[in-house]
């Protein structure tokens, strides 16, 4: 997927249209067009005005935009964690920090184990468990 492919499908997700991105970026609306339209490459400035707008690390712009290097494959899934772990706050991160240590001491269980969430929430490792494609997944 190319990054603005992948900007196109935000703003979608966003209802956004350009003249709402160059807003929230704080750049004009024929700068955003011509990077949409492929006539000019995203530099840093955009890609900065991006992450603002889209509230989202400007280094995941800069790797989409390649910029900067693409995060190894075995890193993709730490970067969204970190992507969705980050905004929460202190005290809801102090809870997923409690669930992701339950969830290593349980890794070496059994893999049909059922892992008993708060409020009695059960999820089976062979379960679908929630998983949002949104956010800086830029290789499609």
């Amino acid at each position: 997927m190319t990054f603005t492919d992948w900007l196109v499908r935000e703003m979608a997700n966003k209802g956004w249209g350009n003249n709402e991105l160059a807003r929230r970026m704080g750049l004009s609306n024929s700068v955003v067009s011509l990077v949409l339209v492929g006539r000019q490459n995203p530099g840093v400035e955009f890609c900065q005005g991006v992450a603002r707008a889209l509230k989202i690390p400007p280094e995941d712009v800069l790797r989409c935009a390649g910029i900067l290097p693409a995060v190894a494959v075995d890193r993709a899934a730490e970067a969204e964690l970190l992507r969705y772990f980050r905004p929460l706050p202190a005290d809801v991160q102090r809870l997923v920090l409690i669930v992701a240590q339950a969830l290593y001491r349980a890794a070496g269980a059994v893999s049909n184990q059922k892992i008993i969430l708060p409020k009695g929430r059960r999820f089976s490792q062979k379960e679908n468990l929630p998983n949002s494609k949104t956010g800086l997944l830029c290789e499609g």
